[in-house]
């Protein structure tokens, strides 16, 4: 069963999407009027015009009106030009204000709300911002100028008789009755037309991200079992949302035959009883005519109403996301010349949507400058405790504390200038080498970069690459050697000098030198170290030894404790 889709929820964010730039559109909107104007006088004039003609005089009034007549179509046409430069420099704010609040987002936006979600796929929906862009522009010159084009049409026809009063209040309250019980639908089927097109989008990323998988399944029915539903899925709702428009476009048609075809009737009776001239009724035809193909350019414009509403709620399924606090009146900033000191009481945490906590009743405390290892099986709750130590989830039980402050009552970023992780999803991204290692932070230089580099031994690798710290890196350390990946990675954590190190250490992919020069170099310094690692020299260096097991600790103590316990299988 499908969810109910609420149509309300995009006509708000449109109304504020717009009211953000309310200077701009209400120029384009006077340029609308001015031209609505401009376009409806000309059949008063060539109503003047024709009354000439049939008196069979040519005077000086006659060229006057036909000058009249060109300017106003050469001013009519310059309106529009200016009203589609102003809203080519919408489209680009629409454009740029969207990049940028998507990129100022998302490295902030609570883990919490991305726990079910793959932000790649997710962010498929930037390109709403296209069809945003393409579709503000159309409703923003031909919606308003075809509305005011309808009403002052007529308000025009309205003078000529009252007859042409009652037909144009029936007009419309006919279309406010056809807007109002056919566009909610419109609405709602345009947005499931758009979440069932992701759906598609999304499983062909699938397939191109596992390209391996499905070559090695050899004769495999799935990609095109699975895209045969999906398109099933999007063309039902695809048909039922034309279904809306071809109904609104019937209805249209038939108003316009309707319309016009009662309007020459009785216009001509009019005309033959003396009520109205010719040249009234000519001009009145006209009008009409105008009229009939504004409400039809508005009917046509509904499809693209609908796209930007879709739009703007798909785009808000980004925005709305919830964000980490970063500062707020009662933040404070820790001062620490050496590392950090880490207290964790009675710490339990649950993921979002499971009934098991991952980690219970744990506490440890983490002296200034102290270094620890954390070792555990598999699912014991390391990455957890050590993303919970990084702030990463903000919902809780028990506390954490960086100097003896709660970790809530730190500003996040500047806390995380001072920590260098490589624990959770850290992989390459496509830029430099030096933005991959430094992350362009304030202070960092190449020669810290260097150093990083020589200290995980990865120099001998870079060199190889053709142009050193400026070569650019493909997405995911694509083309890369896992090892040069990893040691990267490990140059990002500790290139900047943190306060605390939260390291992954993989043994495998030093050699003996190397491992020797990379623990020499992380041990001499005053900085924090929790570190995963099953390696033994690893665990000798460290002060200290935590063994979790279920989301408790099993064991604490120094290395010859860990050696002399029953615990021994965890070093490698």
């Amino acid at each position: 069963m499908e969810k109910q889709v609420n149509y309300k929820a995009p006509i708000e964010r449109l109304r504020r999407l717009l009211s953000e730039e309310r200077k701009m559109i209400y120029l384009i909107f006077t340029y609308a009027i001015i031209n609505g104007i401009i376009v409806l006088t000309i059949p008063l004039g060539i109503q003047a015009i024709l009354n000439f003609i049939l008196g069979g005089r040519v005077s000086s009034s006659w060229v006057i009106l036909v000058f009249i007549v060109i300017t106003g179509l050469t001013v009519s046409g310059w309106v529009q030009i200016v009203q589609l430069s102003l809203t080519e420099k919408l489209q680009q704010r629409i454009f740029a204000k969207s990049s940028f609040e998507i990129a100022v987002r998302l490295p902030r936006i609570k883990l919490e709300a991305l726990h079910d979600q793959y932000t790649p796929q997710m962010i498929n929906r930037f390109f709403d911002t296209v069809n945003l862009q393409k579709g503000i522009a159309k409703l923003l010159v031909e919606l308003p100028t075809s509305t005011l084009q309808v009403f002052f049409g007529f308000l025009l026809i309205a003078l000529y008789h009252p007859f042409f009063v009652l037909f144009s209040i029936g007009v419309i309250i006919f279309l406010f009755l056809l807007f109002k019980y056919t566009g909610p639908k419109g609405i709602r089927t345009s947005l499931q037309e758009s979440t069932k097109k992701y759906d598609v989008a999304n499983w062909l990323e699938e397939l191109a991200r596992t390209p391996g998988t499905f070559k090695l399944g050899g004769i495999s029915n799935l990609p095109l079992f699975r895209i045969d539903k999906l398109l099933a899925g999007y063309l039902h709702f695809r048909n039922e949302h034309f279904g809306v428009l071809l109904r609104q476009y019937k209805i249209m048609i038939a108003l316009k035959v309707v319309t016009i075809s009662s309007l020459i009737v009785l216009g001509s009776l009019l005309l033959i009883d003396n009520q109205i001239s010719l040249g009234q009724f000519v001009a009145a035809e006209i009008i009409v005519i105008l009229i009939m193909n504004s409400i039809e350019k508005i009917i046509l414009s509904l499809e693209t109403v609908y796209d930007v509403l879709a739009s703007v709620e798909k785009l808000g399924s980004i925005t709305d996301l919830p964000l980490e606090e970063d500062v707020n009146e009662n933040s404070q900033k820790i001062v620490e010349k050496n590392g950090f000191s880490i207290g964790v009481e009675n710490l339990e945490f649950t993921y979002p949507g499971s009934s098991f906590p991952t980690i219970r009743n744990l506490s440890f405390k983490l002296a200034k400058s102290e270094k620890v290892c954390l070792l555990g099986p598999s699912g014991s709750g390391k990455s957890t405790l050590l993303q919970l130590i990084c702030g990463f989830y903000e919902v809780f039980k028990g506390r954490i504390t960086y100097n003896d402050i709660p970790l809530s009552a730190l500003q996040l970023n500047m806390l995380r200038m001072d920590i260098g992780a490589n624990v959770w999803q850290e992989t390459i991204f496509h830029g430099t080498l030096r933005e991959n290692v430094s992350l362009s932070k304030d202070g960092v230089s190449d020669e810290m970069i260097y150093t990083a580099l020589e200290k995980v031994g990865a120099i001998p690798m870079v060199n190889l690459l053709s142009e050193g710290l400026n070569t650019m890196l493909y997405p995911e350390g694509l083309k890369l050697s896992r090892v040069l990946v990893s040691k990267l990675i490990l140059a990002r954590a500790i290139v900047s000098i943190p306060k605390l190190l939260i390291l992954q250490v993989d043994a495998d992919i030093f050699t003996n030198l190397e491992k020797q020069v990379f623990y020499d170099y992380l041990f001499a310094q005053s900085w924090s170290i929790i570190g995963v690692s099953r390696d033994e020299d690893f665990i000798k260096k460290c002060n200290r030894t935590l063994i979790l097991d279920a989301g408790s600790i099993l064991f604490s103590g120094d290395y010859k404790s860990l050696k002399a316990s029953n615990h021994v299988e965890f070093i490698r």
